[in-house]
């Protein structure tokens, strides 16, 4: 029965796609395009069905641990209102921009966007496996204790592939942009060096001294490969 409604919303999906671009021909006008607004979360909305119905927990749970087969169930069912969910919201705030104009991005839209990557790394996961669910994650900690704990535990949950995510501190970063080392230099570093560093990387991330354009190319050049960026600890960062 999924597989059979599987088809269907598959069907329906070829078909829309279809008659959105198609040209006029003879005597039949085109109906679409329709709106890019409205297509979108549909669209992905049923690719998330798709997804689940073809590689569902429920049959991963069967196949393993069958005594817990309903746990995938609520997964499955989990994941695809949390997906249809956050879907919802960014229709509606989609509406709202083009009814109002620009609104103000509050905790609850950080939220929604949280809890909709949350859902899609899962899927990926699921689907192509840990690598392409954790290339382009860099989680940014404050000291390097930190960085070697969650780089142990990284490997303890998904092994090898756990050198996908680059685990770094605020200092190590800085001096990746900035291009700065003190190898064999332990004892000698000048006081203050590392928050001239600091400074220097915050300067090229925010493009001192260049237009708006260079300053968010540089942007793009320096965190290039970086589709995550998680920060521990976030809400103690000052100004």
């Amino acid at each position: 029965m999924i597989r059979i409604a599987a088809f269907a919303v598959a069907l329906v999906i070829a078909l829309t796609g279809i008659i959105n671009s198609m040209p006029t021909y003879g005597f039949f006008t085109p109906i679409g395009p329709f709106p890019a607004i409205v297509l979108r979360p549909i669209f992905v909305g049923a690719a998330v069905f798709l997804v689940l119905a073809n590689s569902s927990f429920t049959s991963t749970f069967a196949e393993r641990w069958p005594a817990h087969k309903w746990l995938g169930t609520v997964i499955d069912v989990a994941i695809l209102l949390l997906a249809w969910w956050v879907l919802w919201e960014y229709y509606d705030l989609q509406i709202s921009e083009e009814e109002g104009g620009f609104i103000d991005i509050e905790m609850f839209q950080f939220w929604v966007s949280l809890i909709a990557a949350s859902v899609f790394i899962i899927l990926s996961w699921k689907i192509w496996g840990a690598p392409l669910s954790v290339i382009g994650i860099l989680a940014l900690v404050y000291n390097r204790h930190a960085a070697t704990e969650i780089r142990r535990r990284l490997f303890d949950l998904i092994g090898e592939d756990a050198r996908g995510v680059t685990v770094s501190t605020c200092h190590g970063l800085a001096m990746r942009l900035v291009g700065a080392s003190f190898a064999g230099q332990a004892g000698n570093i000048a006081k203050g060096e590392f928050d001239r560093i600091l400074k220097q990387a915050v300067a090229l991330l925010k493009g001192d001294g260049l237009s708006p354009d260079e300053a968010e190319a540089q942007r793009d050049t320096l965190i290039e490969g970086y589709r995550w960026i998680l920060v521990d600890e976030y809400q103690d960062i000052g100004p």
